[in-house]
């Protein structure tokens, strides 16, 4: 069986060139916005299912996202 080199829907690589737009792009409006006073914020990718499930509607917990177990089972 051949291995898939197709990312994952909703992902993709950053090669050099387009990485370079990226963080040109990302620093410009990082500048922009706090000219207005705003500060960045960096949250955790993954958080505990009722958490979430707490700030949003069942609707986008349920059909929306993912939920993992991890190893010790939480």
């Amino acid at each position: 069986m051949a291995l898939s080199t197709q990312p994952y829907k909703g992902a993709r690589d950053f090669y050099p060139e387009d990485k370079r737009l990226q963080k040109y792009m990302f620093n410009r409006l990082r500048s922009v916005v706090e000219s207005f006073g705003y500060e960045e914020y960096d949250a955790p990718i993954l958080e505990p299912t009722e958490l979430f499930a707490s700030k949003t509607s069942e609707e986008i917990v349920n059909d929306q996202t993912y939920t993992f177990i991890d190893r010790g089972d939480r």
